[in-house]
């Protein structure tokens, strides 16, 4: 498995003969060799940086065990005074559990919702305090902070000690692994991403959804308007193949809260 330690010491090895090389007058050592070394190191980095499920720079949860029967719902960036309600009815309706990666500013600002989405069964993770669209540039104690900022305010809402972080935007990097060891969150990452958050059309996104299967952790948005609508019509293609949707910690095979036994 490639990971940032292997590339980094592959690069640094191939830097190593290229500097060798010169000690040797009748090789000729281009400069175009270092910048070619330098894209290729670059582009590595970026792809696994930004697949949350490379495991390049730390292991993230991505699936369930291929033995599972079922799949898990997750959405993220909640809670919605608008849209989270309806979803949590269309979840109630059909009698399905989901996991809820919340923001720790929005839930102190809709602490009904946080307490209602206990109250009806599902579970919630850590979704970093403030959502920053920098917060991948922050330094490692900074990312700490804004984790147990978000942790001690659901805390204190429902009592709960939450074991799950999901990173904002699906990134990884260095930082985020030195500031996950300093907090001892588990990083939960998906199988099947919806793209809702970017693709406008249902049609679109539900075909991306069709490939759902069991073991899968699903990625949702509760803040989307239109998110009851194509939970709704998700529940049902999922009814059609015969696919369960399964509590995310039995998914997962990890309490979603710390101190609690694995279901």
């Amino acid at each position: 498995m490639l990971t940032f330690k292997r590339t980094n010491i592959f690069m640094f090895a191939c830097l190593f003969v290229l500097n060798i090389s010169h000690l040797f007058p009748h090789i000729y050592i281009s400069g175009w060799w270092y910048l070619a070394l330098g894209i290729v190191y670059m582009i590595i980095i970026n792809i696994g940086s930004f697949r949350v499920d490379s495991n390049f720079h730390f292991h993230v949860i991505c699936k369930g065990n291929s033995s599972v029967i079922g799949a898990a719902l997750t959405f993220d960036d909640g809670p919605n005074p608008e849209t989270t309600p309806q979803v949590l009815d269309v979840l109630k309706k059909h009698n399905v559990k989901a996991a809820f990666f919340l923001i720790g500013k929005k839930a102190e600002s809709h602490p009904e919702l946080v307490k209602r989405i206990i109250a009806e069964g599902h579970v919630i993770g850590n979704h970093t305090y403030g959502h920053s669209h920098y917060f991948d540039f922050f330094a490692p104690r900074i990312m700490a902070r804004e984790f147990k900022k978000s942790y001690e305010i659901i805390k204190g809402l429902t009592g709960l000690s939450i074991h799950w972080f999901r990173p904002p935007y699906g990134v990884t990097n260095p930082m985020m692994k030195k500031a996950l060891k300093m907090s001892g969150f588990v990083p939960v990452g998906w199988s099947v991403r919806s793209l809702d958050t970017v693709i406008r059309n249902q049609e679109k996104i539900l075909r991306r959804l069709e490939k759902t299967g069991n073991g899968d952790i699903v990625l949702l948005h509760d803040i989307r308007k239109d998110m009851p609508d194509i939970l709704e019509k998700f529940i049902m293609i999922l009814e059609n193949k015969k696919i369960k949707i399964t509590d995310p910690e039995t998914v997962l095979g990890i309490s979603a809260y710390k101190n609690q036994e694995t279901k």
